[in-house]
């Protein structure tokens, strides 16, 4: 059997033998872990996350057009496509060029910005055509193509190419 001093400085031996984490580095990596959650969290909630957003997405798919609708008003022609599952969503402005148009009517129903009508249904691709009004002064050119931000009830800008059919 061991005597008493035997298994005291086994156990000394022991223990020097055993490494282990300090406070300080345990409490570090608890506090990277809290704040590598947080922050997935508040993207994931305001839908800065678009793959995985609660928000779902909502695209413009293909190239749009531009025409002519009279009295310094145009047509933008695009056809959106809703990715999510449970909720609908809507244009609520749109930027070519650079510059913002002012919505009139969305498929030739009045828009209300309060109460937009017309809405893509979860999971629906649909054409809509948009008719607006540019906030400053813009010419167009035939046949030329513009670049456009899309910006949707879900707070998501969606970009896509116009072409300006005259």
């Amino acid at each position: 059997m061991y005597n008493k001093i035997t298994m005291i400085s086994r156990y000394r031996y022991d223990k020097r033998r055993i490494r282990a984490l300090s406070g300080a580095i345990v409490a570090l990596i608890l506090v990277i872990a809290g704040v590598i959650i947080a922050t997935a969290v508040v993207l994931f909630a305001f839908g800065l996350i678009p793959a995985i957003s609660n928000q779902g997405s909502a695209q413009v798919v293909g190239t749009g057009a531009i025409e002519q609708a009279g009295s310094g008003q145009y047509n933008i022609i695009i056809t959106v496509r809703n990715t999510a599952s449970n909720f609908n969503v809507s244009v609520t402005s749109i930027n070519i060029a650079g510059i913002s148009f002012t919505i009139n009517k969305i498929n030739n129903i009045t828009y209300n910005p309060n109460n937009p009508m017309e809405q893509v249904g979860p999971g629906k691709t649909e054409t809509l055509t948009i008719t607006a009004t540019p906030t400053s002064s813009i010419v167009f050119s035939s046949g030329q193509t513009y670049t456009a931000t899309v910006y949707f009830s879900n707070g998501l800008g969606a970009p896509t190419t116009l072409i300006y059919q005259g």
